[in-house]
């Protein structure tokens, strides 16, 4: 066991370390998912509308007039497809977001390593 092998293990499992360790690798897989490819979008309806008959008689002083509406249905099926051509900006700006976040955690992994460190220094001296 040497000193160096103590402070390795002492690092690796460090609270503080092990939790910007594990924003970092959060924030890594966020800009992957930002850097993906836009995919389509696919969406389904369907609709079914009935109608019974009705018979209407109107009189008037002249005529008598007299309609039936059919009985009748209606089907309708719809199928959208759509994907984003154009989106001026907004997902290289994202992409630029992630990125910028993920330095601000590993800076926050460096910042844990290194008040640890200070720690340690300020305990053995």
């Amino acid at each position: 066991m040497t000193l160096d092998w103590c402070v390795a293990t002492a690092l690796a499992s460090h609270p503080d370390i092990s939790v910007a360790r594990s924003v970092a690798a959060a924030q890594m897989a966020r800009v992957a998912r930002q850097e993906l490819p836009t995919t389509p979008q696919l969406a389904a309806h369907a609709g079914y509308w009935r109608e019974n008959a009705i018979a209407i008689q109107a009189r008037t002083s002249t005529a008598t007039r007299a309609s039936t509406i059919i009985d009748g249905a209606d089907y309708n099926a719809e199928l959208d497809l759509g994907i984003v051509l154009l989106d001026f900006g907004r997902r290289s700006a994202a992409i630029d977001a992630s990125e910028l976040q993920l330095q601000a955690a590993r800076l926050d992994v460096d910042a844990a390593r290194a008040e640890s460190h200070a720690r340690r220094q300020g305990e053995l001296l």
